[in-house]
């Protein structure tokens, strides 16, 4: 129990941190696209020219992988051997026009994507609280059992999300054609499958766990 204790505040301090660390780069991955939209709704009203995403159009990232043998283009000076050497793209940024068809998954999707929202966010206390309990030791109780269910359902609704916008998105990456390349995936998304399967799981044996300490409590 002592050792349960241990690793409960230790996963408190690496939550904390994780977050600490990461918050940095989410807040200027958000400000970057606030004063990009900004930017662009302000260069249009001074020049009087329309935006891609005034006319329509959607960003999009994809993965792409070479089909066709390398183009004399296809090389870049490499200053240190001072000649040039081949380069593979691997991922492209570009711009699609989305359909009625789209918009109308999306609006879908946003709906499953406010419920995520709110999962996640009870997620995320209920694994808080877990790992206080785990650092009081107060581990097979039917509150963590509950706790650590919504923990993974959450995520797993989170990956449910994340492949719904991939089966999206994907309906937009037929718009584009590189020669010498096959366009193979989405590179802004990759659900993890098999952490959602294994925490579903780890949630489950938890739970058998705790059914099992508390018959055997009562046979005593």
């Amino acid at each position: 129990m002592k050792r349960i204790s241990i690793l409960g505040i230790i996963a408190i301090l690496v939550l904390v941190a994780s977050i600490i660390d990461r918050f940095p780069e989410e807040w200027t991955a958000f400000r970057q696209g606030w004063e990009d939209g900004s930017q662009a709704a302000f260069t249009e009203a001074d020049t009087d020219q329309p935006t891609m995403h005034s006319m329509g159009y959607k960003r999009i990232w994809l993965k792409v992988h070479r089909t066709g043998p390398v183009a004399a283009c296809d090389s870049i000076m490499n200053v240190q051997e001072h000649r040039r050497v081949p380069y593979e793209i691997t991922t492209i940024e570009t711009f699609v026009r989305p359909g009625a068809g789209y918009r109308m998954a999306y609006m879908a999707i946003g709906f499953v994507a406010l419920l995520t929202v709110l999962a996640m966010l009870y997620g995320f206390w209920c694994l808080i609280r877990l790992l206080v309990d785990l650092s009081h030791r107060r581990v097979l109780t039917r509150k963590n059992v509950w706790r650590m269910r919504c923990v993974a359902y959450s995520f797993a609704l989170f990956t449910v999300l994340e492949l719904l916008m991939m089966q999206a998105e994907g309906l937009l990456s037929d718009q584009i054609l590189l020669p010498g390349y096959e366009v193979t995936g989405l590179a802004e998304y990759s659900p993890n499958y098999f952490s959602a399967v294994m925490l579903l799981l780890f949630a489950e044996i938890f739970a058998h766990g705790v059914k099992l300490q508390e018959e055997q409590d009562l046979t005593i």
